[in-house]
């Protein structure tokens, strides 16, 4: 695929990139790994942390910065001092929203870390499978106990229903620059910063490299996604996506992200 332009282009992972079995088929892995020995700028762009990303890193064989956290850390494995520090939170904040919540008994289970600890109340499976691995210190406790440093996610599993969303949301406001993002698929929220998304993180390494707006292109299927699929001139929602991501997307792939959906697209439109 020969290509005129120069292109950054951003990779979501879950529902994305990756199959519904977690992994890259061969034909997307063997595309990328040919795009990015002839120069293009393929990056990750993941609400994961950067461990559970470096995996799939080397498997396109890149060495581009990773954007990881929603933004909240960028993180180069070849330029470790590149950019800035992640983006972390206050953790007495946190405590105080612990302790607001469990007045309405909202909490079932909590985690929160940072690029080599973490912290949780109670196991948790689904949580563990993206975010903890081997080389992580693990603190396991009450978080009002045991919370002893700024991390960098806080991350809530809660008994969801609209009054709970209601006291949620509440609760957060009082914070300033401090929102709450519930995962459409289970029953999560987190917190992040108002100024802090996949788009400027997107936006900044694409000034790093002197790549234009237009070229542009950032896949995605869920709320995480949302600035960068409204924002870019290109950003492109999965087949596989919710219809409301789908709807407020500039474009949506005919394929889902079990049936190869970027490289269809791409082959058509990159020039």
């Amino acid at each position: 695929m020969k290509l005129k332009n120069k292109y950054l282009i951003a990779l979501d992972l879950d529902g994305t990139l990756l199959k519904d079995n977690k992994k890259i088929s061969i034909k997307t892995r063997y595309f990328f790994k040919k795009l990015a020995k002839r120069g293009q700028i393929i990056i990750f762009s993941s609400g994961r942390p950067i461990r559970a990303l470096l995996n799939y890193y080397n498997q396109l064989k890149l060495d581009t910065p990773i954007i990881s956290y929603n933004g909240a850390r960028i993180f180069d494995p070849k330029k470790p001092d590149a950019f800035d520090q992640a983006k972390t939170f206050n953790k007495d904040m946190i405590k105080e929203i612990i302790i607001e919540l469990r007045k309405h008994n909202i909490i079932k289970s909590m985690m929160s870390e940072t690029d080599s600890e973490i912290w949780v109340d109670k196991d948790d499976l689904f949580l563990f499978a993206f975010f903890l691995n081997k080389n992580m210190v693990v603190n396991r406790g009450d978080f009002l106990n045991i919370l002893d440093k700024d991390p960098i996610t806080f991350i809530v599993n809660f008994v969801d229903n609209k009054q709970n969303r209601e006291i949620i949301e509440k609760t957060v406001s009082k914070y300033p620059h401090i929102k709450v993002r519930f995962w459409q698929s289970d029953n999560y929220f987190e917190l992040y910063y108002d100024d802090v998304s996949k788009y400027n993180k997107i936006i900044e390494i694409a000034k790093y490299y002197n790549i234009r707006e237009e070229n542009i292109y950032a896949f995605g299927d869920a709320d995480n996604d949302i600035e960068s699929l409204t924002l870019l001139s290109h950003g492109i929602a999965m087949a596989n996506s919710p219809e409301e991501v789908k709807e407020i997307a500039k474009d949506v792939t005919k394929k889902d992200n079990n049936h190869n959906g970027i490289v269809d697209y791409l082959k058509k439109h990159l020039k």
